[in-house]
């Protein structure tokens, strides 16, 4: 079964549509990637420089659990757009792949 010169016209067009959008979207998640990084990067040095070295009172704990909690916020971010980042890899090698 062959298809008509119309629909395979219709589909290169479609394809290239898709490939685009997903060329956008990579960009747009590997930036938001970055981003996120620098944000870990940011929040073990504030940490590092600004957090107690040791633990002396509830103050101490809870600026700690603070910056830990923070760290941990940032790290999810960023896992969930790199599992996104895959996806859209994969897609980018085969555009069927989400059809």
């Amino acid at each position: 079964m062959s298809i008509s010169e119309m629909d395979a016209a219709y589909e290169r067009r479609r394809l290239k549509m898709v490939i685009e959008e997903i060329e956008r979207q990579l960009e747009k998640r590997q930036a938001e990637v970055e981003r996120f990084r620098r944000n870990v990067v940011d929040a073990n040095r504030t940490m590092w420089e600004e957090g107690a070295r040791q633990i002396f009172n509830l103050d101490d704990a809870i600026k700690t659990i603070q910056y830990l909690d923070v760290l941990g916020h940032e790290k999810i971010k960023q896992n969930i757009i790199l599992n996104y980042v895959r996806k859209l890899l994969k897609l980018q090698e085969s555009a069927y792949f989400g059809r």
